[in-house]
């Protein structure tokens, strides 16, 4: 009877300890809440720390940490100006970093993960790697050449459709264009400096560039 009791005590005790083992760290966002935990197995645990939104069930993540439960050190964050889907597979955890990308019909934008993070366990390690998103389609000839041309009529004075054409000149230079990747690094020489809320949308476009060119070194 004693050595039952001893044992049910020992199991309450570790799965208490279990239980706490996913709080927040301490270098959390201030007010975040643990959204989701992700179980590869014993000790292989990560969990999100932050903040969601959930539109027409879609549940996109911001201003987070993603960190290992039992562990106080964050793995990774982002931060407001980025949005993330987290997704599941069978061996690996990805965080795609969403974008209003110019894919459209007629250089519309569409919400696409471009950038993805992928963690994986390799024994007790956690692997990260990265890369870009494949399934978005990069622009054809014509597509850079009309790109350019756009970019080229500009008027004087900024307005929306600058941005818009910063984010096409962004994508036309990922697609592999030089002409329209120089047009791009030039573009606030030309036009700035930008007066809100122009300025954050040129920030967004050019940290998207400079995560680009940085990654293709």
């Amino acid at each position: 009877m004693k050595v039952f009791l001893l044992t049910v005590v020992t199991l309450l005790s570790a799965f208490s300890i279990n239980a706490q083992e996913c709080d927040c760290p301490s270098s959390a966002p201030e007010g975040g809440e643990v959204m989701k935990t992700f179980n590869f197995g014993e000790w292989k645990e990560f969990g999100i720390c932050g903040y969601l939104t959930v539109e027409a069930g879609d549940t996109t993540y911001t201003k987070f940490v993603l960190f290992r439960c039992g562990e106080d050190e964050v793995i990774e964050h982002w931060g407001v100006n980025i949005s993330c889907k987290v997704e599941r597979t069978k061996d690996a955890l990805l965080v795609k970093e969403m974008y209003n990308l110019p894919i459209g019909t007629e250089f519309s934008t569409l919400w696409r993960p471009l950038y993805v993070h992928q963690y994986t366990f390799e024994g007790k390690e956690i692997k990260h790697t990265t890369y870009y998103d494949k399934k978005a389609a990069k622009y054809t000839p014509t597509q850079i050449a009309a790109a350019i041309k756009q970019y080229k009529e500009l008027p004087d004075k900024v307005i929306e459709h600058h941005m818009e054409t910063a984010n096409m000149l962004f994508w036309a230079t990922l697609s592999g264009s030089k002409e329209a990747e120089g047009y791009l690094k030039t573009f606030p020489d030309k036009y700035g400096p930008f007066a809100s809320p122009f300025n954050e949308e040129w920030d967004a476009v050019n940290m998207r560039y400079e995560q680009w060119k940085n990654k293709s070194k």
